[in-house]
C-alpha cells in the first residue's frame, strides 16, 4: 500500500476532531485494501486499536481504552508490521457524534423500534434511541436536547456486540415542543455532538 492524504475522522460525523477512548474512527487514504486487513494493524502510541473493518472508504477502528486521560497519542498505520503513515491527534475524554441515515437526519428509532423519518416522526412524551460514538469511558454525564428543550435520558451506554457504539434512550419532549424536523444534540460532559442533526418529531 501506498498511503496518500492519510486522514483521521469520527466515523459517525465523518469530521476530524479529537478521538476519545472507546470511539469508532474512520482511517481513509491508507493505501490499504480489504484484502490486505489481515496484515494490518492500527496503533494507538503502545497500545493496539481494534479494527472492525475495511473497505474502500477507509478502516474502520475502535480507539483503545488506554488512550483515556491523554492529552494527546499519535496513531500508526502499519502493514506487515511496518509503519506506513503516522497521524498525531488529540485526544478527549469524550467527542460525541451521531449516526445518521441521510445528511442531518439522526439515525433514530422510535419507542416502537421503527425507524424515526418524516412519514413516522416520534410522539412528544414517547422515547426515541439515538446511535453515535465517542462517549468516551470517563463516566460524564449524558445530556440531549431537542429543539433546545431537555429530553431526560432513560438509558446511555455501549450496545452489546458493536464495539464502540452507543445508544442513548431518550424521552422527547411535551408541552411547548414544536412538530417537525427538530435539532437534536447528544452532550458528554461539555462536548456535544456534532450541529445540524434532526429528528422528526409529531
Amino acid at each position: 500500500p501506498v498511503p496518500g492524504n492519510v486522514t483521521v475522522v469520527n466515523a459517525a460525523s465523518l469530521a476530524p476532531g479529537p478521538v476519545s477512548a472507546g470511539m469508532m474512527l474512520l482511517i481513509g487514504g491508507t493505501g490499504i485494501g480489504p484484502s490486505q486487513i489481515p496484515n494490518t494493524a492500527i496503533a494507538f502510541g503502545p497500545n493496539a486499536g481494534y479494527i472492525l473493518s475495511g473497505d474502500s472508504n477507509g478502516i474502520l477502528v475502535v480507539a483503545p481504552s488506554a488512550i483515556a486521560g491523554l492529552g494527546s497519542v499519535t496513531i500508526e498505520i502499519l502493514y506487515q508490521n511496518a509503519v506506513i503513515a503516522t497521524i498525531p491527534v488529540a485526544v478527549a475524554d469524550a467527542a460525541p457524534a451521531l449516526f445518521t441515515n441521510a445528511p442531518g437526519q439522526a439515525a433514530a428509532n422510535n419507542q416502537d423500534g421503527t425507524i424515526n423519518s418524516t412519514a413516522n416522526p416520534a410522539a412528544r412524551g414517547s422515547v426515541i434511541s439515538l446511535y453515535g460514538t465517542g462517549m468516551g469511558i470517563s463516566g460524564d454525564a449524558v445530556t440531549v436536547t431537542i429543539a433546545a428543550f431537555t429530553a431526560p435520558v432513560l438509558y446511555a451506554g455501549p450496545v452489546a456486540n458493536y464495539p464502540g457504539l452507543f445508544q442513548i434512550n431518550a424521552q422527547v419532549p411535551s408541552g411547548y415542543l414544536p412538530t417537525g424536523d427538530l435539532n437534536v444534540v447528544v452532550t458528554v460532559g461539555t462536548s456535544p455532538s456534532q450541529a445540524g442533526i434532526s429528528v422528526w418529531v409529531d
